[in-house]
């Protein structure tokens, strides 16, 4: 049996690194697999369910250690890429949109003596919304 996918969703908790999908042999999945960090470091907690009596049994897990092995290298190594990757993308700056640089001047969508250049779409305002007079209060209605 060989893990032919692995899928992270990773989440911003304290304990709780991510969940994680597993695909075996591209025909057999398990969903909501936890990657835990303890006292000791990361692990991989298998889907569990609480007995009416509050303990927690595994659903499905690994019989042997060879097995738990592959597992945890498979879905860690995948873990530690993500957040690489993620940690990658926060240190790329991003240009805010509509932002322009003198490379992509030229590509402006707003002409340059526009009229309303805070209005890029140049849509009215809805109907519902309430127009100022001239001293800049919204009408009284």
């Amino acid at each position: 049996m060989e893990i032919t996918d692995v899928r992270i969703y990773l989440r911003n908790e304290e304990k709780l690194k991510a969940y994680v999908t597993i695909t075996f042999d591209d025909c057999f999945v398990i969903r909501n697999l936890k990657i835990i960090k303890g006292n000791k470091g990361m692990f991989v907690a298998m889907p569990s369910r609480t007995a009416p009596d509050g303990k927690r049994f595994d659903i499905v897990h690994p019989i042997t250690q060879e097995m738990r092995g592959k597992l945890e290298e498979k879905i860690l190594g995948e873990y530690e890429k993500q957040v690489q990757d993620m940690a990658k993308d926060a240190q790329t700056p991003l240009r805010p949109a509509g932002s322009l640089t003198p490379e992509t001047a030229s590509e402006s969508p707003v002409p340059a003596n526009s009229a309303n250049p805070t209005n890029l779409t140049n849509e009215e305002p809805p109907a519902s919304s309430p127009k100022s007079d001239k001293s800049g209060k919204p009408p009284i209605v």
